[in-house]
């Protein structure tokens, strides 16, 4: 019986981490956040 709670505990935290990578993966930051020149091209602008 706790075993078994154990296991779906686990299981859902494996799917939530699995959609989160998708999330992240899908959606990537602009550029600007992480790259000096491209930051600095867009405030120009």
């Amino acid at each position: 019986m706790f075993d078994q709670l154990i296991y779906k505990v686990l299981d859902k935290i494996v799917n939530t981490c699995e959609r989160l990578k998708k999330c992240i993966k899908d959606n990537p930051l602009p550029k600007a956040c992480y790259d000096e020149d491209a930051r600095s091209e867009e405030v120009k602008k």
